[in-house]
C-alpha cells in the first residue's frame, strides 16, 4: 500500500489527466496508473462498528482530505473530485522523484496563515517571492555537507560552500540594514575514511565576509543533550567524543539589533542568595575583573544571555509528529527543537517583524515565528516535508 506522502502528486495528476470525476472512478484510475496489486487493491479492512471499507480507496480518500486543507482539491457538485487553480498548478509543475521535488524556479504557496506562508520551492526561488528589504531575520538550517547523503539530498566539499554561498547571497536583498542571519550548522568529516573535521563553517565565514560583506557577530553553540552517539568514529574506532553541539552563525552586513533582556535565563540560587544578602557580602573576583559588588546590586529579572542553548531534541509526542503518523507521512529527519527557534527569534526580532527560512523542512522555524506573533515566510523544496509541516498549523490554515 503506498505511503500517503507518495499519493499525493499522483492524486493531482491522475485528476489533471482525467478532468472532475467520481470519487470512486478516480480511485480506479489511480490504482490503474501505479499499477496497484490486485491483492492490494482489493484488500479489505473493517472500522470500529464492524463495516467493511476498501482499503485503497480509504487511503486515497484521506490524501484527498489533505489536498481539500491545501485547497488543491475541490467538490463542485456532491461525489466529484477537481483540482483547483493551485491544485493544476502543482499537478503540471510536480517533479517526479518519491519525495516530490518541485523544478527549479517553480514555487508554490501550499498553505497561509495570518502571519505566514509556506511556499514549495527550492530556497534560491523562495527568495525571489520575498520583498526587498523586509526581513529581520533569517533563521535556518540548510543541509550539511555530510559524506553519507539524507533522503533529501546534500553537496560536500567546494560545491558545497558554493551552493551555500549562493543562497545566503540571493537572501541578502530580503534583508533590512540591520537584519541578520542566523545560520545553523553541524560537523562534518573531511573525508571518508579519517575522522579529521571538516573546516567549511570556518571557511563559509570567511567567504561570506569577502565576498557578501556579511560579518561575524557571534556564535551560538545549541546542545541536544539526548544527541546518541553515531558514527564509526565514536561509536566503533572510540576515537572521538560523540557530537551533541551545533554552531549557530550570526552574520550581518551592519551592527544588528539584539534584545537580550527578553532571553534572560533564570537566576541561579547562589545569584538569588546574594541579590538578597545585598552586594556588601560579596568578596572582590580574585581575577581583578569587574566590580563585584556593582555587578549584583541590581535584580534585572534573570542573567543575560549566554552562547550555550541545551534544548533537548527528542519529542516523538508532539502535534507534529501524532499528524505525521495519521497522515503516514515521514517525519523530517533533521528537526529544530521549537524552544531553540523560539529562544533565537525573541533575541533576534520584536514583534510584527518578518522571519525568514528558506530550508523550512517540518515548519519550526514558522511555527515558532507564528506562536511569537512575527511575520513569516518558509519554503521547502520536498512536498513530503512540507505537507507534514501542516500538522504544526491545522488550526490557522486559510484555502
Amino acid at each position: 500500500m503506498p505511503p500517503h506522502g507518495q499519493l499525493l502528486l499522483p492524486l493531482l495528476s491522475t485528476l489533471g489527466q482525467t478532468g472532475p470525476k467520481q470519487a470512486k472512478a478516480v480511485c480506479e484510475s489511480l490504482a490503474e496508473g501505479l499499477n496497484i496489486h490486485p491483492d492490494i487493491r482489493e484488500a479489505m479492512g473493517k472500522d470500529t462498528l464492524g463495516r467493511t471499507f476498501n482499503q485503497f480507496n480509504r487511503r486515497v480518500r484521506w490524501v484527498k482530505q489533505t489536498a481539500d486543507q491545501l485547497g488543491l482539491i475541490h467538490t463542485p457538485e456532491r461525489g466529484i473530485w477537481a483540482l483547483t487553480d493551485k491544485g493544476k498548478e502543482i499537478a503540471g509543475k510536480s517533479g517526479k522523484d518519491d519525495l516530490g521535488t518541485i523544478e527549479k524556479g517553480t514555487v508554490v504557496t501550499l498553505f497561509s496563515t495570518p502571519n505566514g506562508k509556506f511556499l514549495w520551492g527550492y530556497a534560491e526561488d523562495v527568495a525571489k517571492r520575498i520583498e526587498p528589504g523586509s526581513v529581520r531575520l533569517l533563521l535556518t538550517s540548510p543541509p550539511y555537507p555530510l559524506m553519507r547523503k539524507k533522503q533529501y539530498g546534500n553537496l560536500n566539499g567546494e560545491n558545497y560552500l558554493d551552493w551555500l554561498e549562493d543562497i545566503l547571497g540571493r537572501h541578502l536583498d530580503c534583508l533590512m540594514p540591520n537584519g541578520a542571519m542566523l545560520i545553523n550548522l553541524g560537523e562534518a568529516y573531511q573525508q571518508s575514511g579519517s575522522p579529521e573535521l571538516s573546516t567549511y563553517r570556518e571557511e563559509l565565514i570567511i567567504r561570506a565576509k569577502k565576498n557578501l560583506g556579511l560579518r561575524l557577530f557571534g556564535k551560538y553553540y545549541w546542545q541536544n543533550p539526548c544527541k546518541p552517539p553515531a558514527g564509526y568514529w565514536v561509536t566503533h574506532a572510540k576515537c572521538r567524543p560523540k557530537n551533541d553541539t551545533e554552531e549557530i552563525l550570526w552574520l550581518a552586513r551592519e551592527n544588528p539589533e539584539f534584545h537580550g533582556q527578553e532571553i534572560r535565563t533564570p537566576y541561579s540560587p547562589s545569584m538569588l542568595r546574594d541579590l538578597k544578602n545585598g552586594p556588601d557580602t560579596r568578596k572582590a573576583r580574585p581575577s581583578g575583573h569587574g566590580n563585584a559588588k556593582a555587578g549584583f546590586a541590581v535584580d534585572h529579572g534573570g542573567a543575560w544571555p549566554g552562547q550555550l542553548l541545551r534544548f533537548p531534541n527528542a519529542d516523538s509526542q508532539s502535534q507534529y509528529f501524532q499528524f505525521c503518523k495519521k497522515q503516514e507521512l515521514p517525519a523530517h529527519p533533521a528537526r529544530f527543537p521549537k524552544e531553540l527557534a523560539e529562544h533565537l527569534i525573541t533575541g533576534h526580532s520584536e514583534t510584527g517583524e518578518l522571519i525568514c527560512d528558506p530550508f523550512g523542512g517540518s515548519g519550526t522555524t514558522a511555527a515558532a515565528a507564528e506562536k511569537l506573533n512575527r511575520k513569516w515566510v518558509s519554503g521547502d523544496r520536498e512536498l513530503v516535508y512540507a505537507l507534514g509541516a501542516i500538522g504544526r498549523f491545522n488550526h490557522l490554515l486559510k484555502k
